[in-house]
């Protein structure tokens, strides 16, 4: 199919036609990934150790002087820390408790003892 604009022009295929003076210079996708990049947090820094440490649940920390605030996250978590750290015996750990003989346990396990809720059902529900 040809396209005469005036007598005496060449004749062209409209096919052929180019496009606008000026490309795209970014895709929605694009602008999308950078939005999300500038506004999600990717953990870094102070702010990011409270996000992780909100997240975990992390609240109790070791209680051994220079420790540096570390975050234990169940007293087994403690135990192995305290082996790894803190232990002066340097015995193998007792295999009935798995705990170190030095280990304080009147200490951490207050801790991590949570109190049980008993399950509350409707009085219509009761078996």
């Amino acid at each position: 199919e040809l396209a005469v604009v005036y007598e005496g022009a060449v004749p062209r295929c409209l096919s052929e036609m180019g496009g606008k003076a000026k490309p795209k210079k970014h895709t929605a996708a694009e602008l999308a990934a950078k939005a999300k990049a500038a506004t999600t947090s990717v953990g870094g820094g102070t702010a990011g150790i409270a996000e992780r440490d909100k997240k975990a649940n992390l609240t109790i920390e070791c209680l051994e002087v220079g420790c540096g605030g570390t975050k234990l996250a169940s007293l087994t978590v403690a135990q192995r820390h305290w082996c790894q750290k803190h232990c002066t015996c340097r015995r193998a750990p007792n295999p009935e408790t798995g705990r170190c003989e030095c280990f304080p346990a009147e200490r951490y396990e207050p801790l991590f003892n949570k109190p049980k809720e008993a399950v509350k059902t409707h009085h219509n529900q009761a078996a």
